[in-house]
């Protein structure tokens, strides 16, 4: 039986639906209340607050690469309360971390872990010796079971591309579907999630795509997905994939990237890499036209997606912390 935990993530408080629902780091502490101990959200630094909780978990970046390091000072060396620290961002952009600082403060909590294998390798490979064995790739998780209840079976002839706003994403996309909107002109391609770069394009966007989307909220984004044939995730950073398991809880086949680990997981016979647009159309064409593989690609996906849910990603945390703490 797993062992029951308290936990804090050093944050401040997020609205209700980020905190509730929307997947990723905020899930942890949904998670620790729902199957251990209690979990929150709080920014007291203060050793007599710290210390009520068995784990506090900080979420390093270049903004707050000093918070570890002030956790260690308040708590001292030999606090029960244990430090867990995960890098932030996938890590093609980590050109914005000083590695030097990052070991430095890293090395100062007792478990580290990494949303995805790459980057858990790279900072396994980065701290001292005896650290080494204390770094694990634990995706952060994702409320399957609630995101399941709002899949349909009301699909629309439509394709998602999810666009991902620090690339810059929308050219696999494409032209790796440029046949394909010729073949079913009754089939529409929407761009979700977009937001204008920073540094303004010379192309009309809009004119790419039969719609552009903007970023929404959480449960309307959902809502859209779930009425889509077929999703399509494509980036060459290596990340987790938040959004595919999104996907795979809601029954809609993902083509996706084979940088992208959720993808591994969830739709290994429909990953692609970027550049290959040929894949990507015979992808779109062997779920369009095949209905039984279609539902079995659905079907085998809404099942598997349950690896990230609350229950399953606490279990793994914790099995971690006691492993090494």
């Amino acid at each position: 039986m797993t062992k029951k935990l308290s936990y804090m993530l050093y944050s401040g408080k997020m609205s209700d639906d980020v905190y509730t629902m929307v997947p990723g780091l905020f899930q942890w502490s949904v998670a620790f209340e729902k199957f251990g101990k209690g979990g929150t959200l709080s920014a007291d630094i203060h050793r007599h607050s710290l210390e009520n909780y068995d784990v506090v978990h900080v979420n390093y970046t270049p903004r707050n690469d000093s918070y570890i390091a002030a956790i260690r000072n308040a708590l001292g060396e030999k606090s029960d309360t244990k430090i867990i620290a995960n890098v932030d961002y996938a890590v093609g952009m980590w050109n914005s971390m000083d590695p030097h600082i990052m070991k430095a403060m890293l090395e100062k909590a007792d478990m580290i872990f990494h949303v995805e294998p790459v980057g858990a390798g790279r900072i396994r490979n980065l701290v001292k010796e005896e650290m080494k064995k204390n770094v694990f790739t634990i995706p952060h998780p994702v409320n399957t079971t609630e995101i399941q209840k709002m899949a349909s079976e009301d699909r629309e002839p439509v394709i998602a591309c999810q666009y991902h706003r620090y690339l810059d994403s929308w050219q696999d996309y494409w032209w790796g579907l440029k046949e394909i909107r010729e073949i079913y002109k009754d089939h529409k391609v929407i761009l979700m999630n977009y937001t204008a770069p920073e540094k303004r394009s010379n192309v009309p966007i809009v004119c790419m795509f039969d719609e552009v989307v903007g970023r929404m909220k959480y449960f309307e984004y959902l809502k859209l997905l779930s009425h889509v044939m077929i999703n399509i995730d494509i980036t060459p950073d290596y990340t987790y994939g938040r959004g595919v398991v999104d996907a795979a809880a809601l029954g809609v086949p993902t083509i996706g990237s084979r940088t992208i680990s959720a993808a591994q997981m969830l739709f290994g016979s429909l990953m692609v890499e970027s550049g290959r647009d040929n894949d990507v159309k015979q992808k779109c064409i062997n779920l369009l036209e095949d209905d039984k593989f279609y539902e079995y690609i659905a079907n085998d996906a809404g099942q598997t997606c349950d690896y990230y849910s609350l229950e399953k990603s606490y279990n793994r945390m914790v099995d971690a912390i006691c492993e090494c703490c």
